[in-house]
């Protein structure tokens, strides 16, 4: 939707003019299904090359997705804490869908995913409240740049390295490493 690419060319800040909740909702709502979203983090995980192995197949499938499903029905709403999670969740998905040679996948599923994935990094400014997940986020989207391989996709990806470096850093020496 148009608030969801608003919010992620705000990016790493939410708009005040998107209200939060709506934007939350609305990143809920355009969840892929159950099936599709564990078909593409398994293709994540199978063909996706990452410079920095930010996650494992067990935290995300046993960890984050039941976080976002009931069953095989996405949640309406989810706490602020996890909101870092789904961020990660839609930046693997991503990737999946960039690295998806199959017929039920297109490149421009794979941009709405990435868009989805910085818009909720929004919702909870990572910089104020850094989390693992924010970090690991930071670096699936670094996977994302360089499965998709477009030209202009080399300055981002090392911009994020650096950048969840740094993040990185900071969330060692919190209780939340």
């Amino acid at each position: 939707s148009s608030a969801i690419l608003y919010a992620s060319e705000m990016f790493p800040f939410l708009p005040r003019d998107i209200p939060r909740e709506a934007l939350l909702s609305e990143l809920l709502a355009n969840l892929p299904s159950y099936n599709r979203t564990v078909n593409l983090v398994d293709v994540y995980f199978r063909t996706v090359e990452r410079p920095i192995t930010p996650t494992t197949p067990s935290q995300i499938k046993a960890d984050i997705v039941p976080r976002f499903f009931q069953g095989k029905r996405a949640a309406t709403s989810i706490d602020d804490s996890q909101l870092h999670d789904l961020a990660l969740l839609y930046a693997i998905v991503a990737c999946g869908s960039a690295a998806d040679r199959s017929k039920s996948s297109s490149p421009a599923d794979g941009t709405l995913y990435y868009h989805r994935a910085r818009a909720a990094l929004g919702v909870r400014n990572f910089l104020e409240h850094t989390s693992l997940s924010a970090v690991q986020t930071i670096f699936a989207m670094v996977s994302y740049f360089v499965t998709t391989g477009k030209r202009d996709c080399r300055e981002s990806a090392w911009k994020f390295t650096s950048f969840g470096l740094s993040l990185a850093v900071s969330v060692s020496g919190s209780s939340e490493a």
